[in-house]
Formats: structure tokens, sequence, C-alpha cells
């Protein structure tokens, strides 16, 4: 994002908006996450940022809705999402 990125502050601020404003909702993980989600992270290799993108994909998956992403990896896992793409730096 380079210095288009946000401090963590700046994005709670921005969280917030949204969550005001109608342009995002916050979902609890569903009770039936567990399984979907082992399935996906049951390889044999260390990958800590693979762990973290299976739970994101399950969470996806077993809620039924689209993940929105600017990660090629993530969007290639997780069936029907869609991948962003930035903006050309100014």
């Amino acid at each position: 994002m380079g210095n288009k990125a946000l401090s963590q502050a700046e994005a709670w601020d921005l969280y917030d908006d949204w969550i005001e404003h109608g342009h995002a909702a916050y979902v609890e993980e569903p009770p039936s996450i567990e399984p979907t989600f082992r399935s996906l992270s049951g390889s044999g290799q260390v990958a800590p940022k693979d762990w973290a993108d299976s739970y994101v994909s399950a969470f996806a998956q077993v809620s039924g809705l689209r993940l929105v992403t600017f990660d090629h990896t993530l969007q290639r896992r997780t069936a029907g999402a869609i991948l962003l793409k930035p903006l050309p730096r100014m």
C-alpha cells in the first residue's frame, strides 16, 4: 500500500465510519467454521501467513460472504473472491 497505508488508529477510524454509515457490518465467527478451517490449514508445512489466509477463506466460505482482497494468493484459494487492483501511485 506504500504511502497510502493507514496507521492502526486511522484504520479504526475508517472502520468506525464504515459501520456507522452502513458501508460495512460486523459479522460474528460462524460456529461451524472449524471443519472448513481445518481442511484449508492441514498442510504439513510451517506457514504462518497460510494459517491466517486459511482462516479468512474459511470464514468467508462458511458465512456465505464474498471475500474482497488485494492478495493474489488469497483470491486464488477462495472460491468467488474478488481481487482488487491498487490504484497507480502518483
